[in-house]
């Protein structure tokens, strides 16, 4: 399985521990996650036919947007008031409204008089589409090719607007050889004008190096419409949300998982090899809420395991960080995306197979 091979690459190079909340957190009270069941699964049968190595999922308004690796058809889309394809567009080569590769970083924003857009990685250029022009004549529609001046090597640039954008900047060194890394930053640029948003003043030194880099292994979503954004650890179970507008940065944290700290002091190889635990795969956001996809596997239990024998749980909250809902899958979800006029989940396997589910 492609994704087994993605948990051993995982597990030469990310590490992580767990032991007891008790020894970091002391509430009055808990309360558990009580999960509930989709109302209804759709395998989609007849769109699979048409869907080819299925790499990411976004939405927008009406529209679904599969990502996948195909030289003549880099993007499907489907409608998702009616589930049907309406649009095939996006071809592998060097003309303008063509891409270098199966893009690696893909998300949906609008333009300044609301239409929606879907902004590409395409080499050292951020490309912009129009979704509804693409969709209309079925071929690649650009309004826009935005050059990037950052090294893409440490550098994540999401674009939230005119001249505005918001940077993740990952774990950095100056020299790989001195194992001196540098903490993440997260900050927003307007123009010239910059703003840092300092969540990690000390960056954790374990035992064992090379656990820097799971402790702080993150991914971005941004809300639509440009106004906030998520970063969503993966083996530390925790969701960031930043506020465009306040400036703010709210914290969602599991206070049963480990933490910092603790990697910081229990940090050492075999600790690690021992209770790494992969949380939070993947992700989705709308205007009015984002849901998490968690699977909260030990790392020790997924070696050998058959992916298609593992379930997988999303979590859906609103954007002020208040869960509203968790869910228990039925399949081993990689991709989602949620469409909340009909409250529909559309997911992809692990065996590359796309599902639909009804949220109730």
């Amino acid at each position: 399985m492609k994704r087994k091979l993605l948990y051993i690459i995982i597990g030469i190079t990310l590490f992580g521990s767990c032991k007891q909340a008790s020894e970091f957190y002391n509430p009055d009270a808990t309360v558990s996650v009580k999960y509930k069941m989709p109302t209804d699964t759709i395998y989609y049968n007849k769109e699979n036919e048409i869907f080819s190595d299925i790499r990411h999922l976004s939405n927008i308004d009406n529209y679904l947007i599969i990502t996948q690796k195909s030289k003549d058809t880099l993007f499907q889309v489907l409608n998702m008031k009616n589930d049907s394809v309406v649009a095939g567009f996006g071809r592998v080569g060097h003309a303008r409204n063509e891409f270098i590769a199966t893009p690696r970083a893909v998300y949906c924003g609008r333009d300044k008089n609301g239409s929606p857009l879907l902004y590409v990685l395409d080499g050292l250029c951020t490309k912009t589409i129009d979704i509804e022009k693409s969709v209309e004549a079925n071929e690649c529609i650009l309004t826009n090719i935005i050059k990037e001046n950052v090294d893409r090597y440490f550098y994540n640039v999401y674009h939230i607007g005119d001249n505005s954008m918001f940077v993740y900047k990952r774990v950095s060194y100056k020299d790989a050889r001195d194992a001196v890394y540098i903490a993440p930053q997260y900050y927003m640029m307007n123009g010239k004008t910059k703003f840092e948003w300092n969540i990690y003043p000390n960056i954790i030194a374990p035992e064992w190096t090379n656990m820097v880099d799971a402790a702080y292994s993150s991914d971005i979503w941004i809300k639509p419409n440009g106004s906030k954004a998520i970063s969503v650890s993966n083996f530390i179970d925790i969701v960031n949300i930043f506020d465009f507008s306040t400036k703010k940065m709210l914290g969602v944290i599991n206070p049963d998982c480990y933490t910092y700290d603790f990697i910081e002091q229990e940090g050492s190889e075999s600790t690690i090899k021992e209770h790494l635990r992969y949380f939070n795969t993947s992700a989705c956001v709308n205007d009015d809420c984002f849901i998490i996809l968690k699977d909260g596997n030990l790392y020790k239990d997924i070696i050998g395991e058959n992916d298609e024998n593992r379930c997988s749980f999303i979590h859906l909250y609103d954007w002020n960080g208040q869960l509203q809902a968790a869910y228990m899958l039925d399949q081993n979800i990689i991709y989602i995306a949620y469409y909340d006029k009909k409250k529909r989940l559309y997911a992809v396997s692990s065996e590359n197979k796309l599902y639909r589910y009804t949220l109730n």
